[in-house]
């Protein structure tokens, strides 16, 4: 009997608890926008302190996105191809066993032919075939700028615009005639296209028709050109060791690869912003914390009386928090789009400062990511959500006689001064 009553009374307290809570959420929503209506002030500074720390979240993210994908292109294209393995005379089962390596990107293959020089003789050039893997995947992605397309017929001819400079062609055109010296006699070629390389080439591109034409092929005078996935540089080459058989007169020729620098750039930036994305965090924090903690603490009285009448502390807390919430989607989205706007001024100035002499490899392109934006709003959130957690715990925590009483007066030591005045 005794088991049954203390049940009964356990289930009356649990329905009793259910009645208040249910019957007071109405109120609670309506004390919830009335609050927000009336601390106009407080909302106003609260939501510029959200923009401010959302926007400074998404311009880092979208300043450290943009340096490490711009440094990277940078040193691509400085090297002027992706390839950095090279292995001279493959056969055609050679290059099956490369292309078999799992962490290869693309092995291209390269033919050379004759040498050629200006009309002036101050500048000598080399003709060479690329393949399509070669000029697609392992040279393009270091070249820009490129006009025309590659050389199909025997007499066509592309050229890199530092080429055509030098041969006082400043305004080229696909088709025209350009004459280069061979073996002491001039020979005419048709331009089929140029593009603006960066590292110091003297190769011009030829079709394999030419090549064909000058009975030259891949096995007396070509190289299969290999570049790695990104970071597998190493990896890559304890394949190729393992799977590839070579000749005496072979081997890899391994040129330093600025793609394995890549990844510690990465970390390296990362590092920088997260050391930035904290900071930001913390006076992001400390602003909104201190904001939210005067204005409960102005009305620490009248969440008193909402005790005195019912309120639970969750539904105190609830309330500090919502307000917090609702303030936070009307500045979140405001600083996404001002941080967004102010990228497009600030990524172009931090590529200037870094290129140091090398403006036309440095792209200063600004690189938006959907990522920069999910963490932009989850950082701002969380720094939101932080700041209100102590206050809202303050304003549930308090009782009712302690808030009734509060009259917003610091107790401690009063010093007195020859002015009269009390600080």
């Amino acid at each position: 009997m005794a088991g049954s009553s203390q049940q009964e009374y356990q289930m009356g307290q649990m329905g009793v608890r259910r009645m208040l809570r249910n019957n007071n959420q109405a109120a609670v929503s309506r004390i919830y926008h009335r609050m927000l209506k009336q601390n106009k002030v407080r909302n106003v500074i609260v939501i510029l302190a959200i923009v401010l720390t959302t926007f400074m979240f998404t311009a880092v993210f979208t300043l450290g996105f943009s340096i490490a994908k711009n440094l990277n292109q940078m040193q691509l294209r400085l090297q002027g191809t992706r390839s950095s393995i090279y292995m001279e005379h493959p056969s055609e089962g050679q290059i099956n066993d490369i292309k078999s390596c799992p962490s290869l990107f693309a092995a291209g293959i390269q033919i050379d032919a004759q040498t050629v020089s200006t009309e002036s003789g101050k500048y000598s050039y080399l003709l060479q075939y690329d393949d399509d893997t070669e000029f697609n995947e392992n040279l393009k992605p270091a070249i820009t700028d490129i006009n025309g397309s590659y050389p199909k017929e025997e007499n066509e001819i592309m050229l890199t615009k530092q080429m055509l400079d030098n041969m006082g062609i400043t305004s080229p055109k696909v088709g025209q005639n350009v004459t280069l010296v061979m073996d002491g006699e001039r020979k005419n070629f048709v331009l089929s296209g140029w593009y603006t390389g960066f590292a110091k080439s003297s190769v011009c591109l030829v079709s394999k028709k030419y090549v064909d034409s000058q009975g030259i092929d891949m096995q007396k005078d070509g190289r299969v050109s290999i570049s790695a996935k990104e970071g597998k540089g190493d990896k890559l080459q304890d394949e190729l060791e393992k799977n590839v058989t070579l000749r005496q007169d072979q081997k890899f020729e391994v040129k330093y690869d600025v793609q394995s620098e890549n990844g510690s750039n990465r970390v390296f930036i990362a590092i920088s912003i997260g050391i930035i994305a904290l900071m930001i965090l913390l006076s992001g924090y400390l602003l909104i914390y201190n904001v939210m903690y005067i204005s409960v603490t102005k009305d620490i009285r009248f969440y008193g009386m909402l005790k005195t009448i019912g309120a639970t502390m969750s539904q105190i807390q609830k309330i500090v928090k919502k307000q917090a919430l609702y303030l936070a989607c009307i500045g979140i989205p405001i600083g996404v789009l001002l941080g967004t706007a102010v990228s497009f001024g600030v990524v172009p100035l931090a590529m200037n400062m870094l290129s140091v002499d090398r403006e036309a490899a440095l792209s200063s392109a600004v690189s938006f990511n959907p990522g920069i934006y999910v963490f932009s709003v989850v950082f701002a959130f969380a720094t939101v959500f932080i700041s209100a957690r102590k206050p809202a715990k303050y304003a549930g925590k308090i009782s009712a006689i302690d808030a009734m009483k509060y009259a917003g007066n610091i107790s401690g030591t009063r010093y007195k001064s020859t002015s009269g005045g009390r600080p």
